[in-house]
């Protein structure tokens, strides 16, 4: 149930995106109907909100910024992290700023 609270507080009317959403919406849909917590946010696939481009860097940036990081994936709070930086290094990449 905390878990579901904290989500709640953190994300409120926002849009969550996944880049496994078909596994990771029925896995948070299941935990606030077990919790009997109403969520007040929505899921969507990180998809939605790439552009065409950025599919044609993804692999590659990821590779980048897994390297730099040394962060290893597997752990949710780590494979959010590099999603998100590989997300704003792909987005980079379109308009041209130096990257790092």
């Amino acid at each position: 149930m905390d878990v579901c609270r904290d989500l709640n507080a953190f994300a409120n009317g926002q849009t969550l995106y996944s880049d496994a959403w078909v596994v990771d919406n029925p896995w948070v849909l299941k935990l606030f109907g077990k919790a009997r917590i109403e969520m007040k946010f929505r899921m969507s696939s990180l998809e939605l909100i790439m552009r065409e481009d950025q599919f044609e860097t993804w692999d590659k940036d990821k590779a980048f910024i897994c390297r730099r990081s040394g962060l290893k994936r597997h752990r949710a709070s780590t494979d959010a992290c590099i999603v998100q930086l590989t997300y704003e290094r792909s987005l980079k990449r379109l308009y041209q700023q130096p990257l790092g």
